[in-house]
């Protein structure tokens, strides 16, 4: 099974044994827990990713910028900016 490994279940129904209902915790339940914490690194990776994809668009772009200054540069005898 994918997410809690057994000694982490065993934590888990550990700390549920304390309260003071009786609450019965299957491994349906762990595994909507681990689906919870997939969902939430999943959509952090998802918005590492987008500041990624910002950050090599803005490389990109200035490399370009700075493509055309050079060929300016190369192109004009004389300052005309």
């Amino acid at each position: 099974m994918a997410g809690l490994n057994r000694m982490q279940r065993n934590e888990a129904k550990a700390q549920l044994k304390g309260a003071d209902e009786c609450i019965v915790i299957t491994n349906a339940d762990l595994d909507a827990l681990d689906i919870r914490e997939h969902k939430e690194l999943t959509r952090k990776a998802e918005r590492l990713n987008w500041y990624l994809e910002l950050a090599i668009a803005a490389s990109l772009g200035a490399a370009v910028a700075l493509g055309f200054v050079v060929v300016h540069g190369m192109l004009t005898t004389e300052w005309t900016w």
